[in-house]
């Protein structure tokens, strides 16, 4: 399904067709765009109402009024729903009641969240990126950057990799928060990095995309796409949805002021713009179906919670 907001409207389209499935009433404006994980969508209104779908159908599981218009970038793991608000609260609920659960109050606005079982991953303007409790919200540890976090941060074994505005890549250790290694950048950063197998991609304010080795940080070539992005690259799968696999890879696909880009495996092939030093076809797992990273469980669907 494919999401499309409107005035007073949310309306889900079959992403292979097009056709309506369903469209429900929304009140007031959305705050951030829907989130959606294994069959739950979940809407924020600038009223500070958060609202749990059934994705397939668009039917209500929950409403909940938080008393703060929702931020982009909620997080689903377990049995736990994750929200940053515009107070700079993170509030943790239960995914199949909107019941809260804890709320932990930060000390500047928050960044988009990432949650695996025990710990929540969210940066700061306050340029802190904090490691809080699944628990209670506890801070487990925080580490200071040069400028506010950027985007959604990516945990990957055990490490956890973000941006900052001081155009810095960092990662850091997951369990304790100690630095692992930093990449300086020549450019300003758009959003959080986007991993891709080994490696990682950062968006920026220039006419390509830069990968860097997620194990050592050291560069590992680039992509080059002509123009400033405005947007994070997406990754898909090599083949189309419901072909069979023939090698695990990966097509990127980037907005840029003018165009929407697809570059890998997929045509146009990854011809004219090769990563130096790697493979055009990276290998990596199959994204159609991405393993959850470790500490994490996989997220229930509504209907195996009877919802």
């Amino acid at each position: 399904l494919v999401f499309a907001t409107l005035p007073g409207l949310l309306v889900a389209l079959d992403a292979a067709t097009g056709t309506e499935r369903w469209r429900v009433q929304v009140e007031g404006t959305l705050a951030a765009p829907p989130v959606w994980n294994n069959g739950w969508l979940l809407v924020g209104t600038a009223a500070g109402r958060l609202t749990m779908l059934r994705a397939e159908q668009g039917r209500p599981l929950w409403s909940r009024d938080l008393g703060a218009p929702l931020r982009p970038g909620a997080a689903m793991t377990g049995d736990r729903l994750y929200v940053m608000l515009e107070d700079d609260r993170v509030v943790a609920l239960a995914l199949s009641s909107g019941e809260p659960v804890w709320e932990r109050k930060l000390p500047a606005p928050g960044t988009a969240l990432t949650a695996l079982d025990d710990r929540v991953f969210v940066g700061a303007d306050d340029r802190f990126f904090y490691c809080l409790s699944t628990e209670d919200g506890d801070v487990k540890w925080r580490w200071r950057a040069g400028g506010a976090i950027l985007g959604t941060p990516i945990v990957d074994g055990n490490a956890v990799y973000f941006l900052a505005l001081d155009n810095t890549l960092r990662a850091l250790n997951y369990g304790n928060g100690h630095q692992r290694w930093k990449r300086g950048l020549s450019f300003r950063p758009v959003g959080g990095p986007v991993l891709a197998g080994s490696l990682l991609l950062v968006p920026g304010l220039a006419p390509e995309v830069p990968a860097f080795h997620a194990a050592t940080g050291a560069p590992a070539g680039k992509i080059v796409v002509g123009d400033e992005l405005i947007a994070p690259p997406l990754l898909l799968p090599a083949e189309a949805p419901g072909a069979e696999p023939k090698a695990a890879g990966f097509s990127i696909v980037v907005v840029t002021g003018e165009f929407v880009q697809r570059l890998g495996p997929a045509p146009p092939v990854l011809e004219s713009h090769p990563i130096p030093g790697v493979p055009a076809f990276l290998t990596l797992p199959d994204l159609r179906s991405p393993p959850a990273p470790s500490g994490s469980r996989a997220l229930p669907s509504p209907r195996e919670r009877g919802a």
